[in-house]
This record gives structure tokens, C-alpha cells and sequence, in this order.
């Protein structure tokens, strides 16, 4: 018995050897398919930070700005007492500001103005014939008011060119003067009328911009009467027009 229980002993003992041989062989088999399977994956990308976009450019919204320029008009004063006409022609500077709204529909932009300038615009002109023959008279500009809508275009994103018109105001004095030069009095007026214009504007900044552009202003014809002691009543047809080269910068809120 003792021999034949040593047999079975040996037998079971090799059953147990062949069966951890081949666990053995199996988790091996097993590791090296798994680093294979590894191996052929991609590489995991390191992180990136989002990349940052530029915001996009809008002429939406309202701003205000200040404006410096040139300008130049005639004041053609016609009918007066005595006949004939004058046509004092002058040039000066203007300078003020302005404040309005834009809207932007694709790359089209509407939007509404008003500007106002101080002027120094100051001529006057001799009066040939009449009562007051040797006599002088002249216009002076005091300040100027343009009321506009305007279309523009945006050419790029931040450069918008644009076209403009609406009502204009401004207040202007007639003066007369005798032959010695001594002021004898003047007529202050605010004359209104229209006006139209043509401009472009560039965005350098988020909420800055600045712009170059002209406008044109008609302020019809008006009638002055200037009493004059010892002469009588200087009276004439008074007929003004400006024309202003504008540039200027606005901030955007």
C-alpha cells in the first residue's frame, strides 16, 4: 500500500508542476500582448492651453469725441440799401465736439451725429455806391451745428468708410462799419439750413477711433436790417454757406 500511495503521490505532484508551468507561460503570454497593445497606441498629447481669439471688431454702440479742422464760406449779401452786392469770403478754424450711436449689420453701419464747433470765420467787404458808398460790411461766424445720420461700410473690420447729411445750424453776426472803420452796429442770427459729407474712420484700439472727413453746409438766404443814425436803415439778403476738413478722435462706451 505504502508503494502504491507513493505513486499516486508523485503523479498528483506532477499534475500541480504542469499546471504552474502553464499559469506560468498564460500571465506571461498575457504581460507581453498587453505591452504590445500599449506600444501601438498613441502617444497621449500634453495639454495646451486654449489659444486666445481676438475679439471681433463692432462699430455698434455710442461715443463721444472732441474735432479740430479748417474752414472756409462765402456770406454773399445782395439787394442792399443802395444796390448792388458783396461777397466777403473767409477762412478761419473750428474746433468742438461731438456725440452719437452706430449700428452694424454686417458690414454695413448707420448710426446718427451731432457735432458742434466754435469758429473764428471773420471778413468783411466794401460798399461801392448808395447811402452808404465808402461804407463796410462783413460776416463773422460764431459757431456751427450738424444733425446727421450717416452709411457707412466697413472696408475691414476696423476701418469704416462712410457718407452723411441732415439739418445744419449756425449763428453768425452782420456787421457794418463806416468809412473810418468805426463799428455802427450788426444783426446776430441763428440761420439754419442743411448739410452733407463724406469721411472715413479707423479703430486703433477697442473703444478708441479717429476720423478725417468734409462737410459742405447751406444756410439759405436771410434778410438784415441795420438802423444807422443820421444815414438810415442799412437792409440787404444774406446768403452763407460753409465748408469744413474735420479730424477727430472718439472713445466708444
Amino acid at each position: 500500500m505504502n508503494e502504491k500511495n507513493q505513486a499516486e503521490g508523485r503523479i498528483v505532484g506532477r499534475a500541480i508542476g504542469v499546471c504552474s508551468l502553464a499559469s506560468a507561460t498564460a500571465a506571461t503570454l498575457i504581460a507581453a500582448s498587453l505591452t504590445a497593445v500599449a506600444a501601438d497606441l498613441p502617444a497621449r498629447p500634453a495639454y495646451q492651453a486654449p489659444a486666445m481669439v481676438a475679439p471681433v471688431q463692432s462699430w455698434t454702440g455710442c461715443y463721444i469725441g472732441g474735432n479740430v479742422g479748417a474752414a472756409w464760406g462765402e456770406a454773399k449779401i445782395e439787394n442792399m440799401t443802395g444796390g448792388g452786392s458783396v461777397t466777403p469770403s473767409n477762412n478761419g478754424f473750428v474746433a468742438g465736439g461731438q456725440i452719437g450711436c452706430d449700428y452694424q449689420s454686417g458690414a454695413w453701419v448707420f448710426g446718427i451725429r451731432n457735432l458742434g464747433d466754435w469758429s473764428n470765420l471773420d471778413k468783411r467787404s466794401g460798399i461801392a455806391g448808395g447811402a452808404f458808398n465808402g461804407f463796410s460790411v462783413g460776416t463773422k461766424s460764431n459757431w456751427v451745428d450738424l444733425l446727421t445720420v450717416r452709411a457707412g461700410y466697413a472696408m475691414q473690420p476696423a476701418w469704416l468708410l462712410y457718407v452723411q447729411g441732415g439739418g445744419a445750424a449756425r449763428n453768425s453776426d452782420v456787421r457794418l462799419f463806416n468809412a473810418a472803420g468805426t463799428f455802427l452796429g450788426e444783426v446776430s442770427k441763428t440761420r439754419t439750413g442743411w448739410t452733407i459729407g463724406v469721411g472715413s474712420e479707423y479703430k486703433f484700439a477697442p473703444n478708441w477711433s479717429v476720423f478725417l472727413e468734409y462737410n459742405y453746409a447751406d444756410f439759405g438766404n436771410n434778410g438784415v436790417q441795420i438802423p444807422v443814425a443820421g444815414v438810415g436803415i442799412f437792409s440787404g439778403n444774406v446768403k452763407t454757406n460753409a465748408n469744413m476738413v474735420l479730424t477727430g478722435v472718439n472713445w466708444r462706451f
